[in-house]
């Protein structure tokens, strides 16, 4: 269903670079699992993306003619990460627009406010051309009839999370696939593989364990929202006075911005609020099942499984005091399944 709208070194802000690094297989050396590792890569390579869609499922699509918050505040309302630009003059889709655009812009916009007036009129074109925030202006996608493996290029050549899926034949879009949709059918693997996914990621060198950044439960999210953008960081682990993890803050976590028309409403929020706060919002709306870390002895199943009940594509990697290891990405393991491959 398609819904159109149209017409612990200190950085000086409260930021912490992890002191750890765990001592872990070198990337270099081989890893095998035989025939089991063979059977995951050949589903995965067979898997193509109309098979990895739900059978019921909608997508968001914009007209770069309408209000810009407006958009913000739809993809919101239906529970949507990105939606497709569409330009009707153009006839043809020109871009993407995600939640952390919105706040990425308001917080450009929060540095720079004689850079746009009226900021809650503008359309998405308007602000697209105000060149702020870079986004927007490129789209890229993959056939239906295209492998899952040919999915995750995509998603890493672009360093995007979602890639529009069109019909070969008829050239229209026909779904929003991203590392979330894949991991499914991980898990699925999981049980058809069992012991290929009981290998610890410490056994299978999986996450990143370098230039980790985290930030204390009193950080305020401006700073954090600058720090994940200037640094590109996919999140920012959230510790408490003894710097255990107790968080995750992703640039996407806006849905405590406060819904109104008034910009500087959504501005103050950024600039005041801390990550505490989104803390807060995020356990009164979090599952009982809900956990944002794993740790190295942990099997690469129980990491899987623990990302689809917490809905996160990402965890914190802790060591035995609950501090920052490094993270873990869908992305890494996959990059664990198909070694060598640099498209992923």
């Amino acid at each position: 269903m398609a819904m159109w709208f149209g017409s612990h070194e200190s950085s000086g802000l409260g930021l912490n670079h992890s002191p750890h690094s765990p001592h872990m297989r070198s990337s270099q050396e081989p890893f095998s699992l035989g025939q089991d590792h063979e059977g995951v890569q050949s589903v995965i390579n067979s898997t193509s993306c109309y098979d990895l869609m739900r059978n019921s499922s909608k997508i968001i699509l914009f007209e770069t003619t309408i209000p810009f918050q407006l958009a913000f505040y739809a993809l919101l309302e239906h529970a949507a990460d990105v939606a497709p630009l569409w330009d009707a003059q153009k006839q043809s889709f020109t871009g993407m627009l995600s939640t952390e655009d919105f706040i990425h812009t308001l917080r450009k916009y929060q540095e720079n406010t004689s850079a746009v007036q009226n900021f809650e009129l503008k359309s998405v074109e308007e602000i697209i051309n105000l060149d702020i925030h870079q986004f927007g202006t490129d789209f890229h996608s993959i056939d239906a009839e295209d492998s899952v493996h040919q999915l995750c290029a995509v998603l890493a050549r672009l360093e995007t999370n979602h890639a529009a899926v069109m019909d070969p034949d008829t050239g229209s879009l026909v779904a929003m696939l991203g590392y979330m949709d894949i991991l499914h059918l991980l898990i699925q693997l999981s049980q058809k593989f069992p012991a290929f996914f009981e290998t610890s990621l410490e056994t299978a060198s999986i996450g990143n364990f370098r230039n980790i950044v985290t930030a204390p439960r009193s950080t305020n999210v401006a700073a954090a929202l600058a720090t994940v953008d200037v640094r590109d960081l996919s999140c920012l682990p959230i510790t408490d006075e003894t710097g255990r993890v107790i968080g995750l803050y992703q640039p996407k976590d806006v849905t405590f911005i406060q819904k109104t028309a008034n910009t500087e409403v959504p501005i103050s929020n950024v600039s005041t609020l801390l990550l505490d706060d989104i803390l807060n919002h995020q356990q009164s709306t979090q599952s009982l099942t809900y956990s944002c870390i794993c740790t190295l002895n942990e099997s690469i199943k129980v990491v899987l499984e623990r990302m689809a009940n917490s809905r996160l594509s990402q965890l914190a990697c802790v060591d035995q005091t609950g501090s920052c290891l490094g993270i873990v990405q869908i992305r890494d393991i996959l990059s664990f399944i198909f070694p060598g491959d640099n498209s992923i």
